[in-house]
């Protein structure tokens, strides 16, 4: 499920997420960011990747996670119109062009099974 963003990343496309918050667990943050974009709880998140982003296109450096929200409760809603249009699903097979420059390495990672990436070279495979 990907949002079109409002603000950050105009026109783009983005998953649900955030920062996280001083002393919180990085599943608490995905739980937290995932209610407070969609509405959505998820009673399981399953980690699934960390990518150690160095873009020299925006001069920007971040370390994203990834974690797969299991047994959800509710339905996908607007939480947040300031930020994002609204909601959509998409096959992983069939994502639209223009993806938040941000979350574009995420979708190849996850179609190879990839579970940690540091800038271009894969540290660790699922197996």
């Amino acid at each position: 499920m990907v949002s079109a963003r409002v603000k950050l990343a105009r026109g783009t496309w983005a998953l649900p997420g955030g920062k996280l918050e001083f002393w919180e667990k990085l599943s608490d943050c995905a739980r937290r960011e995932l209610l407070e974009e969609t509405g959505l709880i998820a009673k399981k998140v399953k980690f699934l990747q960390l990518i150690n982003d160095m873009r020299e296109e925006d001069e920007s450096h971040c370390v994203h996670l990834q974690f797969l929200a299991e047994d959800t409760n509710g339905d996908p809603k607007l939480m947040e119109p300031n930020k994002c249009y609204g909601w959509e699903w998409f096959p992983l097979d069939n994502l639209p062009e223009n993806i938040f420059i941000g979350h574009q390495k995420f979708f190849p990672a996850l179609r190879d099974n990839l579970t940690v990436v540091d800038g271009e070279d894969t540290l660790l495979r699922q197996s």
